[in-house]
């Protein structure tokens, strides 16, 4: 088997592992109760870039466009507004992860954002980190393709400007 073969069945079993594991604090129960804020955000940081980036490569295939499309996307702004979408459409538990996520002190914000934005984009990012760790990814796509959402992600995809108003 050759490097790159070695390297691709590794990566297909890393992401074929049970992320439920009791072990991991991970059971679809209650994952908001034994899954810090910190490991949701990041893991639904990461989740939520890997999807821009496979929509903007979709669209797109000049690396400095893809790049700037990506970076419209994934900054806290944008992802304050999505949370702002998504907010009539939760259940009542996907609230209290959000308002979990929102309500814990950031360390640290970015000079291009408020506090309240980062504080929702992290509410945002603990979301998507709660329905992957459930491996519930369709609940995501079902609101991403949401028919006020839709169009919202389409401004980033056909226009130069980085964030339209809702």
């Amino acid at each position: 088997m050759s490097g790159r073969q070695q390297l691709v069945a590794l990566l297909d079993s890393q992401t074929t592992f049970h992320l439920h594991s009791p072990k991991l604090g991970l059971e679809k129960n209650n994952p908001h109760q034994t899954t810090s804020t910190f490991t949701l955000s990041y893991l639904g940081d990461a989740c939520y870039e890997l999807w821009c980036r496979k929509l903007v490569t979709h669209h797109y295939s000049n690396p400095k466009q893809v790049h700037r499309k990506t970076v419209q996307l994934v900054r806290c702004q944008t992802q304050s507004k999505l949370i702002e979408l998504f907010l009539p459409l939760l259940s009542e538990e996907e609230l209290q992860i959000y308002k979990k996520g929102r309500n814990s002190r950031p360390q640290n914000v970015p000079k291009s954002a408020s506090v309240e934005e980062y504080r929702k984009s992290t509410g945002f990012e603990c979301l998507v980190g709660f329905w992957m760790l459930r491996d519930e990814s369709e609940r995501f796509d079902q609101l991403m393709n949401d028919e006020k959402v839709q169009p919202f992600i389409e401004s980033f995809l056909y226009s130069s400007r980085s964030i339209k108003p809702l």
